[in-house]
Order: structure tokens, then sequence, then C-alpha cells
């Protein structure tokens, strides 16, 4: 029964010490997945922009086709609300 016991205290710190180190890595994991998640985020968010301002552009260049060069100078300004240069 002697052995018994002193297998129980020489395993008991490497046992603590693997369970320290497993929460260690799980908290390092969630974090590297919280900055993932939120690069995931930052990259939807961007192909909505470029989506919205290419929809954008193919109103402008619609309305191109049927105005002169002047008035589509206005009406980029009016829908964008901002002075683009484009592309012509």
């Amino acid at each position: 029964m002697e052995g018994i016991y002193e297998m129980e205290i020489i395993l008991f710190p490497l046992s603590l010490s693997l369970s320290i180190l497993a929460a260690f890595l799980i908290f390092l994991l969630s974090v590297g997945t919280a900055i993932l998640y939120l690069l995931m985020l930052m990259c939807v968010f961007a192909a909505i922009k470029w989506l919205w301002e290419a929809i954008e552009k193919t109103i402008v260049f619609f309305f191109a086709k049927k105005s002169r060069k002047e008035e589509l100078w206005t009406l980029t300004i009016s829908i964008t609300g901002k002075q683009r240069d484009l592309i012509f």
C-alpha cells in the first residue's frame, strides 16, 4: 500500500501542471478564434462595401449611356454624395 501513496504523491504535481497547461492552451485557442472571427467580419464588411460600390458604378454607367457627361457628373455627385474620378 505504501507504493501506491508514493505514486500519488509523485503524479499529483504532474497532473496539476498538465491541467494548468491544458487550461492555458484552451485560453490561447479561444483568443485566437476570437481574433480570426474579427478578421472574418472585417473581410465580410469589405466584400459588402466592394459589392455596393460595384452596383453603384453599374447604375452610374447605365445612366452614362443615356445622358451627357455634365449630367453624369451631377448624377454621380447626387448618388454617391461625394466627388469621385470616373474611369471612362
